[in-house]
């Protein structure tokens, strides 16, 4: 049989695309059946976006008969059309061509819907389901499920699939609420949340390790460890409290913590607490305390009695709780002394003293104990019981004045003696004996009643001068002792305490001497107070006189100084003014002189030492170096002097100033304006009237200070003034002074004009630089401590200025030679300088020196600018 003939295929029928996935078309087409009309192969091509530039490429080839469809890998965001051409050995069949499918790009999901979360009731557990929402693009690569725990702040991740269900397995006590998410490699879905879901808790246990610890009577820390199983979590403690033992009571109901402060306790008294962990479905059973103690109550005062064997037993109530000893302590009220404490075992009321001082009076206090050692509870002492006096005589008395070894004075008068009563019984003394003992002699002196002290007449006794005594005493009380002499119901003695009877020395005032007598002293301040200011230039002499307002010492000239009546004193005309004393001492000899100067006020102005010239006289003098008296002034001399037996003597005279004002003296005043000073030449006008000059003062006035620049000048003395002022106006005041210490004082004018500012440096401040000075100068002016502090609430800053300033100067100088700049230089390297400049300004300093030549101008060597900066000094 021949072979049947075939031909050219017929094309397919039905081609469509369809989108599978986002990356993913599936073709599909019908093919044609014919024996005639077979397919060797069936090509499927694809064109991408359509356009000019559009080309079919092959993307698979299919055996004929056996295959209808074709999948084939794509890109998201393109449109995509195939063709389907069947094709056999006698050639191909038309093209067949699908509809256009559009890829569009992926994007984040769509959130999940239907989420419904439900309680387990018989596991415990939660379900959750929801429907996932996917699309072309909007696949679903996982979803995420999220749970937050009783409304906390964050979400926990618990699962993470493309389910659409979840359990949780959910602990009782507890609130859930959920989130779902879907999730692709564009991001993620917006959340969707379930309602809250509440898992009923269970019944807590009991916690465990429960304990008290006291911090004080008033307070304790209740303690214990919570149970914490997961589900039976405790809402709630609830702690009770039994006192004494009796019946329980709430005390606290506090949050789930783990201790509790009892701050309502008390002393004496004992507790116990429980405590039970609570929530809504119930309380656990009780965790119980130990028992807590605390202080016992002090016992009552003490009272008590001396027994016949000298022993004491005292008494106390004793009610208080938790006592386990009692302790007594006995007081010697005598000597203030305490014993040893006793300790009582158990509950006690009483106590036996057998060792008890038989000749003491003494008290007792108790307290309750409850313990042993460094942490026993002791109660607060009880107060001391009334003395219990022992029976029998006093002790010796306890002698008060005078002191040991204290030196007497005999003048005709008595010494007194004291000393102190000490019984055993309480009893106040009845009488007394005073015991005098000196050389191998002695005498007792009787007192009655209880006097503690009398006045012994050491002359009479028989004492003689210059004689070391003791003396001693014994007291009587109330106790009579049975068929005893008088003598053995009296103390012992005391202990036997010495004294010196010396007799005080004496001094006078030998110069100077009484002038003459002042009738009423209530008159002198009104005689002397015309003389105005004592000194003074304008000091009017002779402001009181002697022949009128005093009587002369020797009114009739014979020599021989009469008796006055009222206050003797002493003209002083002249000075220095010499002293003299006459100094006697029978039992010593002179350790110490002071005299003392007082004005009329009674203010005093000066004061010294004076030495005794060893033939029982004491020298010295006054000059106007240690004191200078005002002039018509009137003053007290007073000599205290003190003898090597320590007894003293005091001896007063006043005198009277009437003193001649010095001569007057002129200024002679030079001006050296290259180096910037000036020279001082005082210069006395011998031929005027006047007392001859003892020394030359000179200050410096310069608006209202004033500073001394030189001190006791002789006559044409010459002084130089380093530091006067440049160019500003200023004085000299020199003030001439006598020898008794009147003065004078004139103002001369001073001005010193020159163009150079001035640096003092080196030793003495002895070498000099200068400058002429240019047009410029500049200062910054600063408070160095000074600070501001912000304050919330304060609109401005708060100052606190701690003081101290910064002065700062910049100086221009024209300097005219290189050696000018050399000193200018030499200065910066001594530190400390002085400073003047043109305006006046006089100051300590430190210089630093920038120089600059100029060697344009073979007139001057050039500039120089100095950094001045003020540092503290003394005046100048």
């Amino acid at each position: 049989m021949a072979d049947k003939k075939t031909y050219a295929p017929k094309p397919v029928t039905g081609v469509q695309l369809k989108a599978v996935s986002a990356s993913k078309l599936r073709a599909s087409w019908v093919n044609h059946k014919s024996t005639a009309r077979p397919y060797d192969q069936i090509i499927v091509q694809m064109k991408t976006d359509s356009g000019k530039k559009a080309k079919w490429k092959t993307c698979g080839k299919a055996v004929s008969g056996s295959t209808s469809k074709l999948d084939i890998s794509v890109k998201a965001g393109h449109k995509y059309r195939v063709r389907v051409i069947a094709k056999n050995s006698k050639g191909k069949a038309k093209a067949v061509y699908s509809g256009t499918v559009n890829i569009p790009r992926p994007n984040a999901p769509k959130p999940v819907s239907g989420l419904v979360a439900k309680k387990d009731e018989k596991t415990g557990r939660i379900e959750l389901r929801w429907k996932n929402n996917e699309s072309l693009n909007r696949e679903y690569s996982e979803v995420y499920v999220y749970v937050r725990t009783d409304g906390g702040e964050e979400f926990e991740e618990v699962s993470s699939s493309k389910a659409a269900s979840y359990v949780y397995d959910a602990v009782p006590g507890h609130t859930y609420k959920f989130r779902v998410e879907a999730h692709n490699d564009k991001g993620f879905s917006s959340p969707v949340y379930s309602g809250d879901i509440k898992i009923a808790p269970l019944k807590p246990l009991a916690p465990s390790d429960a304990e008290a610890d006291r911090v004080s009577d008033g307070s304790h820390i209740v303690s214990w460890r919570r149970d914490v199983t997961a589900g039976r979590g405790a809402t709630a403690m609830v702690v009770q409290r039994s006192t004494d033992g009796g019946a329980w009571s709430l005390v606290a109901e506090v949050g789930a913590v783990d201790s509790w402060t009892d701050n309502g306790t008390a002393a004496n008294h004992s507790y116990r607490w429980r405590v039970c962990a609570r929530n809504s479905a119930g309380d656990s059973p009780f965790a119980l305390t130990g028992t807590a103690v605390t202080t016992p109550a002090a016992p009552g005062t003490p009272s008590g009695d001396r027994l016949g064997d000298g022993t004491a037993t005292i008494r106390f109530s004793n009610t208080a709780r938790n006592v386990t000893a009692v302790e007594v302590q006995r007081y010697d009220a005598d000597y203030g002394e305490w014993a040893d404490p006793v300790s009582l075992a158990g509950l006690q009321a009483s106590y036996h003293d057998a060792a008890a001082p038989v000749d003491a009076v003494l008290q007792y206090r108790a307290r309750n104990v409850h313990g042993e050692g460094t942490g026993a509870l002791r109660s607060a002492w009880t107060a001391l019981s009334l003395r219990i006096v022992p029976k029998g005589r006093p002790k010796a008395p306890l002698l008060l004045s005078p002191e040991a070894r204290a030196v007497v004075r005999d003048d005709g008068t008595s010494v007194e003696v004291s000393w102190r009563h000490n019984p055993v019984d309480g009893s106040a003394q009845t009488a007394a004996q005073v015991r005098v003992a000196w050389g191998s002699a002695s005498r007792t002196v009787a007192v009655s009643g209880p006097a503690a002290s009398c006045r012994l007449d050491l002359a009479a006794l028989g004492v003689p001068l210059n004689t070391q005594v003791s003396w001693s005493v014994r007291t009587r009380g109330a106790y009579r002792a049975a068929a005893a002499p008088d003598d053995d119901n009296m103390s012992p003695w005391s202990e036997a305490r010495a004294m010196t009877v010396c007799r005080a020395p004496s001094v006078a005032f030998v110069l100077p001497g009484a002038s003459g007598y002042f009738g009423d002293p209530s008159e002198l301040d009104g005689i002397l107070a015309g003389g105005g200011e004592g000194g003074t230039e304008e000091v009017e002499e002779g402001d009181f006189d002697q022949d009128e307002d005093f009587v002369p010492a020797d009114p009739d000239g014979s020599g021989e100084e009469e008796p006055g009546e009222g206050l003797p004193y002493a003209l002083v005309a002249d000075f220095p003014l010499a002293l003299l004393l006459d100094y006697t001492d029978e039992s010593g000899a002179l350790a110490q002189c002071t005299l003392s100067v007082a004005d009329a006020t009674g203010a005093g102005v000066y004061s010294c030492d004076l030495d005794a010239d060893g033939a029982g006289q004491i020298a010295g003098e006054l000059n106007r170096r240690q004191w200078a008296p005002e002039n018509n002034a009137h003053y007290t001399l007073t000599a205290t002097v003190r003898s090597t037996t320590s007894l003293t003597a005091q001896a007063s005279i006043d005198i009277l100033t009437d003193f001649d004002l010095p001569k007057r003296a002129s200024l002679e005043i030079v001006a050296d304006r290259e180096r910037g000073w000036l020279s001082l030449t005082p210069q006395v006008a011998d031929y005027q009237d006047g007392a001859d000059v003892d020394g030359i003062d000179i200050w410096r006035v310069t608006g209202s200070d004033q500073v001394l620049i030189a001190s006791d000048l002789a006559d044409g003395e010459v002084f130089t003034d380093r530091f006067a002022p440049l160019n500003t106006e200023f004085a000299y005041r020199t003030a001439v002074y006598s020898r008794a210490g009147t003065y004078r004082t004139v103002d001369h004018p001073g001005s010193l004009k020159t163009p150079y500012a001035f640096v003092y440096y080196g030793e003495g401040l002895e070498r000099v630089a200068r400058g002429m000075h240019s047009p410029t100068e500049s200062a910054a002016l600063s408070r160095t401590r000074r600070r501001y502090e912000e304050y919330a609430g304060r609109p401005w800053p708060v100052l606190y200025d701690g003081g101290g300033r910064s002065e700062e100067r910049t100086i221009g100088f024209n300097v005219k030679t290189a050696e000018e700049a050399a000193c200018l230089a030499e200065a910066m390297d001594w530190g400390r300088c002085v400073c003047k400049t043109l305006t006046g300004s006089v100051f300590w300093c430190t210089v630093d020196i920038d120089l600059d030549a100029d060697l344009r101008y073979p007139t001057r060597w050039g500039t120089a600018s100095a950094k001045v900066k003020r540092i503290d000094g003394g005046a100048l």
